[in-house]
């Protein structure tokens, strides 16, 4: 099944701030990324990795890499009162 313009445009507009895809600082990314420059997506934030997603071979790599040093967050149970 293809995926939707409209979904595609949802995940670049969370993944992409000023046209530039920040990633976080792993220590799983560290060497591929050495020579990467870094920013902050905004003023206060952590400093992250700047990926050059038009190197596709390096994008594919980091976004491996990052998944699987990259736990999923357990749900929270619900408190009292909670539904």
């Amino acid at each position: 099944m293809a995926t939707s313009q409209d979904y595609l445009d949802f995940v670049l507009e969370q993944l992409l701030c000023d046209n530039t895809l920040f990633v976080k600082k792993l220590p799983v990314l560290d060497e591929i990324m050495a020579n990467s420059p870094c920013g902050c997506p905004y003023e206060g934030a952590k400093e992250s990795y700047l990926l050059d997603i038009e190197d596709r071979d390096l994008t594919e790599r980091v976004l491996t890499l990052a998944e699987a040093a990259t736990s999923v967050p357990k749900p929270r149970k619900k408190g009292r009162g909670e539904k």
